[in-house]
């Protein structure tokens, strides 16, 4: 992809725009990958699409174009979720557990600061733990998914 300047962002519309944001961060993506195995061509293609995302983060601020969804599971969509109300509980005959991990909120006293501790600290409660929901498959509905990927088969005969 070529590099993006701001004046062809403005002339773009929010969805292409949007688009575009999305194919930045794909590359992006895959260009650390890249880098992160050694096998990068030009490490300063990473500048580059910085830039533009720079270029988009601009337009979101200056001219009101609307950043693309977040691909972070979030609490108000129930994408994040207590183990207990997981939509799916068994997925190809293995069992998702039951409870996960619950860390305590403790209070180790007024002066914990000055490091003057009351023990044993007084239990106040649960922190609350959710994971990511997922589909039928046991797979996360929200975040980055990986593309379908199409195989080409010959017949040998």
């Amino acid at each position: 992809m070529s590099h993006v300047k701001a004046s062809t962002m403005r002339d773009m519309s929010v969805d292409e725009i949007t688009t575009r944001i999305g194919e930045l961060r794909e590359e992006l993506f895959n260009l650390r990958f890249r880098n992160s195995m050694k096998q990068l061509d030009n490490p300063l293609r990473i500048e580059q699409l910085r830039h533009g995302l720079a270029a988009a983060l601009n337009d979101w601020v200056r001219d009101g174009v609307a950043p693309p969804d977040s691909c972070y599971p979030r609490v108000l969509f129930r994408q994040l979720v207590p183990v207990s109300e997981l939509s799916t509980k068994i997925v190809h005959g293995v069992e998702f557990p039951h409870f996960n991990y619950e860390v305590y909120r403790t209070d180790f006293g007024s002066d914990w600061a000055r490091g003057i501790v009351a023990e044993p600290p007084r239990v106040d409660g649960v922190y609350p733990t959710l994971v990511p929901q997922v589909n039928a498959d046991g797979l996360e509905i929200a975040g980055v998914h990986q593309l379908p990927t199409a195989f080409c088969t010959t017949d040998a005969s």
